[in-house]
């Protein structure tokens, strides 16, 4: 004789999940009485069928969700290559430390060649000793990297001076031609202190160099003679390049 199964209502606003858990509840409540009738064979696989799929449903209720932060990338400072590129000019360039494949410089007596990369600059230089000592940087960009104007305007600003027209440029500074090679050397005086300055430009490289220095005026004046010859033997060695 078959049992008599109570009648148990649907709740309502049930879950996927907890519908399934009630019917798999009725389903497993019928089988004791089919166990009586029918081969055990069947009735156990199908009981540890059931028990493993009404397993499966409450497992899902219980599955977590993790979730994972991913660092975001940091934006350069103001102190990085990158950003110190884009505040000069908008130029971008590769340092390019001297090497022992590297030409030898062509620098005067008492100037050295100061050791290691470093950014933004082709070679550093240190000119003298002592008080009137002066560090030279050489840098080195494509093309004419925003052409003569806007450059020795830009060391002008450095130095608290009014922009310049082109003509007022060409009149205040000495020309340093070689064949292939175009430069200008300028005498930059501030309040407080003076800077030297040579743009060469190499049609046939297609790339300009930057000598600087910027120091007080009794050094500037000290190792002006020295620069001026230092920017004209860069000047004839790139053309021999």
């Amino acid at each position: 004789m078959a049992a008599i199964i109570p009648h148990r209502p649907a709740p309502r606003y049930l879950t996927r999940a907890e519908r399934a858990r009630f019917l798999l509840e009725i389903r497993i409540s019928r089988l004791p009485a089919y166990h009586s009738s029918m081969n055990s064979q069947y009735t156990t696989p199908r009981l540890v069928a059931v028990a493993a799929t009404l397993l499966l449903v409450i497992s899902c209720e219980k599955s977590e969700v993790r979730s994972y932060s991913v660092k975001k990338p940091q934006a350069p400072t103001e102190n990085s290559p990158v950003a110190e590129s884009e505040t000069s000019g908008a130029m971008r360039a590769e340092s390019a430390a001297p090497t022992a494949e590297a030409p030898r410089w062509p620098i005067p007596e008492g100037w050295s060649l100061l050791p290691g990369p470093k950014p933004m600059r082709l070679a550093t230089f240190m000119a003298g000793s002592g008080d009137n000592a002066l560090e030279v940087v050489l840098s080195e960009f494509p093309g004419d990297a925003g052409g003569l104007l806007p450059n020795i305007n830009r060391w002008r600003a450095q130095l608290s001076l009014p922009s310049a027209t082109l003509d007022e440029v060409r009149a205040e500074s000495t020309s340093i031609d070689v064949l292939g090679v175009s430069g200008h050397m300028v005498h930059l005086r501030g309040e407080a202190s003076h800077m030297l300055g040579a743009v060469l430009y190499n049609s046939g490289a297609n790339g300009t160099r930057f000598l600087k220095t910027t120091g007080s005026p009794t050094a500037i004046e000290v190792h002006k003679p020295a620069f001026e010859q230092f920017a004209r033997a860069l000047a004839a060695q790139e053309k021999g390049q």
